[in-house]
This record gives structure tokens, C-alpha cells and sequence, in this order.
């Protein structure tokens, strides 16, 4: 990532493609939510949990559904989406302070499920 901090709010802000290409991030992502680690993030090693990952995935996930028609997810009576597999190339480690944009876009529809990417 670049040497520009992103700023950092309460809220998942998502990051549209314009803030996406200022931060590096390559065609064809789109769609991506920036976060900060933070000192309860850390692990015994002293890098984030290999844990957050996966809940920055997911909080990148709602936003995600959210901004393309899903804002309902979590209202009783909803139709519900079920993760079946993730799968993590944990490539180098991410330390206090670093942040991290998260990406994804839908790479395939079916008739009932769907593949993120």
C-alpha cells in the first residue's frame, strides 16, 4: 500500500473504485472497505490474528450486500446467505497501526448460491 493513510471511522465506510485505483488497488476490485490494526488485533507474535482476517472479511461482506441491494440481511424473515468455505493465502503479516483494504466482487451467480472472490 502506499505511504496515504486512509481515514479510519466508526462505520465501515466502503470505498468505491475512484478511492480504490488512489490506494493502488489494481481492476478488476471495485468495491473495498479500509481498516487499521489495532493493538487488540495483535496476536503472541505481535502481527494481527490470523482470526481478524476473517472478521474483516465479514465486515466487508455486510457492506458489500448492503451496498448491492441486500440491506435486509439481518431482519428476521430475510432470505439469509450461508458461508460454506472460505479459503486465506496469508501472504505477509500485517502489524499495529498498518492498514488494510479489503476487496471482493461476485465472480459467479448460480441459481442458489453464489462465489466471492
Amino acid at each position: 500500500m502506499n505511504e496515504q493513510k486512509f481515514r479510519i471511522s466508526g462505520h465501515y465506510e466502503p470505498m468505491k473504485a475512484a478511492d480504490l485505483r488512489g490506494y493502488g488497488v489494481p481492476e478488476p476490485w471495485n468495491f473495498g472497505v479500509g481498516f487499521r490494526a489495532t493493538f487488540g488485533d495483535l496476536d503472541a507474535q505481535n502481527h494481527v490474528s490470523n482470526v481478524k482476517y476473517l472478521r474483516w472479511i465479514e465486515a466487508f461482506r455486510m457492506a458489500y450486500l448492503r451496498a448491492y441491494g441486500w440491506p435486509e440481511y439481518a431482519t428476521p424473515g430475510a432470505n439469509l446467505m450461508v458461508i460454506r468455505r472460505f479459503q486465506i493465502d496469508y501472504l505477509k503479516p500485517v502489524h499495529l497501526d498498518d492498514d488494510v483494504i479489503v476487496t471482493g466482487r461476485t465472480a459467479q451467480v448460480g441459481r442458489s448460491s453464489c462465489t466471492m472472490e
